[in-house]
């Protein structure tokens, strides 16, 4: 299956939510968009620019998954056993907004990557979609998935 036909069932799942009533316990949404704002923010910059996986190892669910873009997907041990792969010489995070659904959060966004993974240039621009869940106590993180927009433009003209 391509993957941009993964992303597009994911949205499409998740756009379900956006009409679900938001029930967090404290019942404060701007805080708590604010919070997953930042919380998604700094995660990504700590692992993409500093190789630093300890707030993603806190946050993200022990079934974290993520599919990365080539397609396949890793788990949370897989990521946190890539953290230094990294060497990336400029990360700029935009554009990041947040809906809610009844005990969901789902972020989106856009990366601009200057540097490489291992020896894989990873230059370019590419879209993100991560996936919080209220577990009762505290928000985590289930999933993300990440798009290089030149490789999702290419996919979807074939």
């Amino acid at each position: 299956m391509k993957p941009y036909v993964l992303l597009l069932a994911l949205v499409i799942a998740v756009a379900g939510c956006r009409s679900s009533t938001y029930e967090s316990p404290e019942k404060d949404l701007a805080a708590d968009s604010t919070f997953l704002k930042n919380l998604t923010i700094q995660i990504q910059e700590d692992m993409l620019a500093r190789n630093e996986m300890s707030l993603f190892s806190e946050y993200a669910s022990s079934e974290y998954v993520v599919m990365i873009p080539n397609g396949k997907f890793e788990t949370k041990e897989q990521s946190i056993g890539g953290a230094g792969n990294f060497h990336l010489d400029s990360v700029e995070i935009s554009e990041v907004q947040i809906n809610f659904g009844a005990v969901s959060a789902v972020v989106t966004g856009k990366w601009s990557l200057s540097g490489k993974l291992i020896n894989y240039d990873m230059s370019g621009d590419y879209n993100f979609v991560s996936v919080y869940e209220w577990d009762s106590e505290s928000w985590k993180l289930i999933s993300d998935t990440v798009v290089k927009k030149k490789g999702l433009e290419l996919a979807l003209s074939e």
